[in-house]
């Protein structure tokens, strides 16, 4: 028993904190109020965040110092923010800690990625699975954009075929004063409900309550389950790839998955690890990964050959989670069309009362 305890105690001394601060690095807050707030505000794109990070890792893989690899991609992709990415390097920040600095551009599961690279020397691998796992993501967004244009353009056209009577009282001029006066103010009210949402999600207390409220849902929770999996997955078995202990990668895949609410409860599981539990029984644990990847894990596991077949259930799991989300959006087809009437409505009413 005693022997046990001391293996779980190494094993959860050997992966540190990721919010904490190493000793005598600058902090990461030292980015003025001011650039912090234009980032947020002002993102670079996402496609230019996986141009900066498939940049960097080419770099790294040719033997650049990562203050000259970060600065040279830097300049090449996100010029705004290379500058502060170098300085912060510099000064003797770790690169995770310079990307704090852009709250915006880079996000908890970007900054997660590249500090567990980081603290398990396989920096490079990391930002492979990260800017892989991006491009599924401007993948998706492209998706589901596509499938909620028509609700948008559906809201238009009510509010346009509401407006009609303008043209038989005040002429077709005033019609299309209204029509184009009332999409601008919807445009403008949706970039202030954006900016809010923004503003609230990213107070983590906040997105911890909302993550914990959508996890409760079937439509939802399902959803955010199997995007959590497929994170927690790819890092595993990156990791474990690289030479890693089971303990250590498990903990460190953890807090890459961009869920506050399923970090905890992952990071709870991964620790039996550290008391000779498997795989399987801490991933079951967690009561979020189907049978059959359950199955494909454990007979990776019992084969010797478990990064492998994590690698390969994490594109399973992804793949649902891909028809899971679209399927998610297609049923919320109508509450998008009511909810695009409604601000159409606001708008007309902004409208009326700014020019009528």
């Amino acid at each position: 028993m005693a022997e046990e305890e001391e293996r779980w105690r190494a094993a959860d001394v050997e992966v540190p904190d990721p919010t904490a601060t190493p000793t005598g690095a600058c902090p990461a807050t030292s980015a003025s109020w001011a650039e912090r707030l234009r980032d947020f505000l002002f993102e670079s794109p996402l496609p230019a965040r996986i141009a900066f990070l498939e940049a960097l890792r080419t770099r790294l893989e040719t033997g650049e110092s990562i203050a000259t690899a970060v600065e040279e991609a830097g300049r090449e992709t996100l010029p705004r923010q290379a500058p502060g990415l170098a300085q912060g390097i510099v000064s003797g920040q770790s690169l995770s800690e310079s990307m704090t600095r852009f709250p915006g551009t880079f996000g908890a599961y970007e900054t997660s990625m590249v500090r567990a690279g980081e603290e398990s020397g396989t920096l490079d691998s990391q930002l492979r699975v990260l800017a892989d796992s991006l491009k599924e993501t401007l993948a998706l967004r492209q998706a589901l954009q596509h499938q909620l244009r028509w609700p948008l353009i559906w809201s238009g056209g009510v509010v346009m075929l509401a407006l009609v009577p303008l043209i038989f009282r005040q002429g077709l001029q005033k019609w299309l004063i209204a029509v184009l006066g009332t999409l601008a103010a919807a445009l403008g009210l949706l970039v202030v409900l954006g900016l809010a949402l923004r503003v609230l999600y990213s107070w983590r207390p906040l997105r911890s309550l909302l993550e914990g409220l959508l996890a409760r849902t079937s439509t939802f929770g399902r959803a955010l389950r199997l995007q959590v999996g497929v994170r927690f997955l790819e890092v595993l078995s990156s990791l474990l790839a690289s030479g890693l202990s089971l303990p250590q990668a498990a903990q460190l895949a953890a807090r890459c998955t961009g869920s506050l609410h399923y970090e905890s409860h992952l990071l709870q599981s991964a620790s039996q690890l550290g008391w000779g539990a498997s795989v399987l029984d801490v991933l079951g644990s967690v009561d979020f990964f189907p049978e059959e990847i359950l199955e494909q894990i454990g007979q990776g596991e019992d084969e010797g050959r478990l990064p492998d077949l994590l690698a390969q259930t994490a594109g399973d799991l992804r793949r649902r989670a891909r028809a899971d989300t679209e399927t998610m959006v297609a049923g919320l087809f109508l509450v998008c069309l009511g909810l695009g009437v409604l601000l159409l409505l606001l708008g007309l009413a902004t409208n009326h009362l700014l020019l009528f």
